[in-house]
């Protein structure tokens, strides 16, 4: 089988076929280039991948035995608020920085650093290294060390029946500009948005205090999720309607912030986009659209399917997760709440949602970088050199040549893999946790594994079909 390799990666020409094929254009919401024909047997990697999670559901439920056992409270270690404030400060004037860059700038998206370091930086390179060192947002995000300065109480207390409601809105909006939204990558309509959603969040710390952080902003929230299967545990805490954070050693596992029903949306949301995002590029979808894929028409021809498209996603994921959960662990009588049911068993899809994230954007992040880094040396294109000339060349992705891509997709897919597994390992203690029986946790779980196994196929199939850029 011929598939053809390609990522979220720029506005350059972007398809690049054997045979001599002609390429097609779209505009990205991510930087750099790439489309390569493998000449590998994905099918197998896709059927492979789906054994292997099928195949850990199997041991976890014929060998994995034992609840487990209760954890000893870690020690908790307090960020000092000087350095809180100090760190968040630098964050802001960096953050004031790329907008004045993004306004005044060159307008190509490729050399001004306000898109390279917002799309490739931060929510691919950030959202990397959250996984690792836990989630860092919380002390690096630009709203906490000024409003530590002012003289300032929240006149509002944050209503508890919203839940994570703001947060899933600003996040779809966010998802909608990035994946569907024509021009995400032109600098200056750019930092209009990243400056109006600083003042929205800063205008909701005002009136609702940190709490707004944590359940209000999509990003807080996000990289909450993200880092929680780090062994460093940083947490938001309030005192004294100031908010500080708080640092925990111990073992990985999600915490059950997102066990309410607004958190399970939150979750769905987040997964969802970053699948249909790969769906929407696809030859597939074009053709479900009545779409030439070597004729693209640009984003504006399909802003309303695509709208279309990213909604009908969270509801059709979110109507499997609600049958699964249906038919597992409440008509099994494990969990004899639907609500409980659905607000357990969706951390077992948080290790999913971050394996997309990192093998979704792991090629555009490998090819951007480098442009980031010359971007970042002449930030207002007035021929500036803050790094020695010819130090760092602007990435390509068809640079990498074959067996690096080659090597790129297996990580991608080993990546993919190794969350279901996760999930799986997750959900399967999960259920041990609310029974004795043994056999009975395992029934429970069967339609949760299935549904493991199909979003496998579902993801692998999406690194391997041909997209259009």
């Amino acid at each position: 089988m011929i598939a053809l390799f390609t990522q979220a990666t720029g506005r350059r020409a972007l398809a690049v076929f054997t045979f001599c094929l002609p390429g097609a254009r779209e505009a990205a919401a991510h930087a750099g280039e790439g489309a390569e024909i493998l000449l590998l047997p994905t099918e197998l990697y896709i059927i492979g991948g789906a054994l292997a999670v099928l195949v850990s559901f199997c041991v976890l439920a014929l060998f994995h035995k034992r609840r487990e056992e209760a954890r000893v409270a870690a020690p908790v270690h307090e960020v000092p608020r000087p350095v809180l404030r100090t760190i968040s400060l630098l964050s802001l004037a960096f953050l004031a920085f790329l907008l004045a860059a993004g306004f005044a700038g060159k307008p190509d998206p490729l050399v001004n650093p306000l898109p390279l370091t917002v799309w490739t930086l931060w929510w691919m390179g950030f959202t990397f290294l959250v996984v690792i060192a836990g989630n860092l947002w919380s002390m690096i995000n630009p709203w906490i060390g000024l409003h530590d300065l002012l003289p300032w109480r929240a006149p509002l207390t944050y209503p508890a029946r919203w839940g994570y409601w703001p947060a899933i809105i600003l996040f779809f909006g966010f998802a909608w500009f990035e994946l569907i939204y024509v021009v995400p990558q032109d600098p200056y309509q750019l930092a209009i948005a990243v400056a109006a959603y600083w003042l929205i969040t800063f205008a909701g710390l005002l009136l609702f205090g940190p709490r707004w952080l944590s359940h209000g902003e999509a990003f807080s929230a996000f990289f909450a999720m993200a880092g929680s299967f780090s062994p460093l545990q940083w947490r938001m805490t309030v005192r004294e309607n100031r908010a500080g954070v708080a640092l925990t050693f111990g073992s990985p596992g999600s915490k059950d912030d997102f066990t309410s029903l607004t958190g399970v949306l939150f979750i769905l949301v987040t997964l969802a986009s970053v699948s249909f995002d790969g769906l929407a590029r696809s030859f597939t979808w074009m053709g479900w659209l009545g779409i030439n894929p070597l004729e693209f028409p640009g984003r504006s021809a399909v802003l309303r399917a695509n709208s279309s498209g990213l909604a009908l996603s969270i509801l059709a994921l979110g109507a499997l997760y609600a049958l699964a959960i249906e038919l597992g662990p409440f008509r099994t009588r494990l969990v004899p709440s639907r609500r409980k049911a659905l607000g357990l068993f969706v951390l077992s899809l948080v290790p999913i949602s971050i394996a997309y994230h990192l093998a979704h954007y792991l090629p555009s992040l490998i090819v951007g970088f480098p442009s980031v880094i010359l971007a970042l040396a002449d930030p207002f294109g007035l021929g500036w050199e803050l790094i020695p000339h010819g130090t760092v060349h602007a990435g390509s992705g068809m640079g990498l040549g074959h067996d690096r891509v080659v090597l790129i997709y297996r990580v991608q897919t080993a990546i993919i893999v190794i969350g279901h597994i996760i999930a799986t390992l997750m959900a399967h203690r999960i259920a041990l946790a609310e029974t004795d029986d043994r056999w009975k946790a395992v029934r429970s779980e069967i339609p949760v594994a299935l549904l493991m196994v199909g979003y496998t196929l579902f993801g692998l199939w999406l690194l391997s079909t041909p997209q259009i850029g």
